[in-house]
């Protein structure tokens, strides 16, 4: 069974962002940001007390805290260490290969580095991984050019992918699936980017929202020439 502490807590976050979009006009107030961060801040420590056996509730929020802050640098550290000295670049090899549809097997990236850090967890039988930012990924791919490139192309992206639901005629729907995305995609700053080649969770989303706009729209999909801003988001929803 697994003790995952984050889907609740970013649950609860993705509750305040609808609820900044709709009152807020898309702002974030420092008074209701504060106390989200207080109870955030005692909910995780509570958990880490009954599931990690934090000694105290500050240890446990000092846990929470300290695994927010920097528990995907230390998995970077050691990518930089293991590629390429002790593992080859894979070029390509940690990304899905559907079916065996291409001529590799599957590198299992963040295992295998916890398997290297950690060799005693594998004695075990333990299953360990060691994620981290999505452009460590890329350098464990392509070196540093990984580094260079692919952030540049992930953030217009992104940005496009904002940018076209603005200009979608604005619901409850379609802005519970705006938030979704936010929450979804800022997985990039923690985990690889082979998590998004095959996007499928994003793909089924879109694909809902694509149809039922389409029913709303009698077979057609409704959007402005210009896309809204936070406050227009705000009534418009």
């Amino acid at each position: 069974m697994a003790a995952q502490k984050a889907p609740f807590a970013w649950y609860l976050v993705s509750l305040f962002v609808m609820y900044s979009i709709v009152k807020g006009s898309g702002r974030l107030y420092f008074k209701q940001s504060l106390l989200l961060l207080i109870a955030g801040s005692l909910m995780v420590g509570v958990m880490y007390v009954v599931f990690m056996n934090s000694p105290s509730l500050f240890s446990g929020i000092n846990s929470g805290f300290s695994r927010l802050t920097t528990g995907q640098m230390a998995g970077l550290y050691h990518y930089l260490i293991i590629f390429p000295d002790n593992v080859g670049y894979l070029h390509g090899r940690s990304f899905p290969n559907p079916g065996g549809i291409f001529p590799f097997k599957p590198y299992a990236l963040t295992v295998e580095v916890m398997n290297i850090v950690r060799p005693e967890l594998r004695s075990q039988g333990v299953v360990g991984t060691m994620p981290t930012f999505f452009w460590g990924e890329m350098y464990a791919n392509f070196g540093y050019w990984g580094i260079l490139l692919p952030p540049f192309f992930i953030g217009y992206l992104i940005y496009a992918l904002n940018v076209l639901i603005f200009r979608l005629h604005m619901s409850p729907f379609v802005m519970s699936v705006y938030v979704w995305l936010l929450l979804d995609l800022r997985n990039l700053a923690e985990t690889g980017l082979s998590r998004f080649i095959l996007y499928i969770p994003g793909a089924i989303v879109v694909t809902l929202l694509i149809v039922v706009l389409a029913i709303d729209g009698k077979g057609a999909i409704r959007y402005r020439r210009q896309r809204l801003n936070a406050s227009e988001l705000a009534v418009s929803g």
